[in-house]
């Protein structure tokens, strides 16, 4: 058992807590945007846990980022940024 296993608990608990108030939020964003607003803001907002989780374990692991994540993340940064990729 590696230094680092004990983080899925903390990331259960902190799940748990962060979908309560995901609920309580997407209650109040139905009201405004209407449901099928609230639907997609869900992903928006979870993306954000997604990449705060992965460098926790990262850092907590000392591992590093693999290579197939560092050429999603480049692709991602060149949809955003609209920048062509590189020329052979």
């Amino acid at each position: 058992m590696s230094d680092s296993s004990w983080l899925w608990a903390l990331f259960t608990v902190v799940a748990a807590a962060s979908q309560t108030v995901r609920n309580a939020a997407q209650r109040e964003l139905t009201a405004t945007l209407g449901t099928v607003g609230a639907t997609c803001a869900l992903p928006v907002s979870g993306f954000r846990f997604a990449l705060v989780f992965l460098a926790v374990v990262l850092v907590a692991s000392g591992a590093a980022l693999p290579r197939r994540a560092r050429s999603i993340g480049l692709g991602a940064r060149r949809a955003l940024t609209q920048m062509p990729p590189p020329r052979s």
